[in-house]
């Protein structure tokens, strides 16, 4: 997946509602400016590929295997993540973009369905589930934390359900060979789904990388819903 088509996820619905094109990057710490163009590309494209790799395997025979793996890579995604100051630069984005267009403005952001399902596809999701509708106080809720607390909790969260499930998933037969049915982690990971929703809406066009990691969780997150027949 093109790192820079990422963005293109939020544009249509964007332009849809007036609001600015933000653009990635906009805002970055000093550090990740002190660095040159080449060596946040490397870091980023290693686990950009990492990522891939991961939610593509986990439309194999090895999902559960290839849940950890997942995991593992976006606890080093967090973890570059802090080392960069991006929590802290997403704040400030967020902080800006309230002061100028209001918080509604943010709350009120959809992800584009066709848009999503495009970059989906560059993670192996051939077919695309209807999104759902959130409600605006979860929204809220996914703003806050982000105000509070930036988008590396996000990341350690998916990698922790994903542990969680991955030996789970070792045991499941093929999606195709087994009936839906109902696991107490079903609702949980759904609700996650519709945060991941919310947070791609919201952050989406100030990092295009960024972007593409938070669709990479959410196909990861969908897959593990289907082996289950959620």
């Amino acid at each position: 997946m093109n790192v820079e088509v990422g963005r293109r996820v939020f544009l249509g619905s964007a332009a849809a509602a007036g609001i600015g094109t933000v653009g990635g990057g906009l805002l970055v710490s000093s550090r990740l400016s002190a660095q040159t163009p080449g060596e946040r590309d490397a870091i980023q494209n290693e686990l950009v590929r990492q990522l891939h790799e991961s939610v593509l395997g986990m439309r194999g025979q090895r999902r559960g295997e290839s849940a950890r793996k997942l995991a593992s890579t976006l606890r080093l995604t967090a973890a570059h993540y802090e080392t960069e100051g991006v929590d802290t630069a997403l704040r400030s984005y967020l902080q800006a973009a309230i002061r100028r267009d209001g918080r509604d403005a943010l709350l009120q952001r959809e992800v584009d369905p066709q848009m999503l399902a495009a970059e989906a596809r560059g993670f192996g999701l051939a077919t695309m589930p209807a999104l759902s509708p959130v409600d605006y106080a979860v929204r809220e809720r996914v703003l806050d934390s982000l105000l509070v607390r930036g988008i590396t909790p996000v990341l350690t969260n998916v990698a922790k359900t994903l542990d969680q499930i991955s030996d789970a998933l070792d045991a499941q037969p093929l999606p195709s060979l087994i009936n839906a049915r109902q696991y107490e982690w079903c609702a949980d990971v759904t609700n996650l789904l519709r945060i991941l929703e919310i947070t791609l809406a919201i952050s989406c066009l100030w990092d295009p990388a960024m972007c593409v990691v938070i669709t990479g969780m959410w196909v990861g997150l969908q897959l593990s819903l289907w082996a289950y027949g959620c």
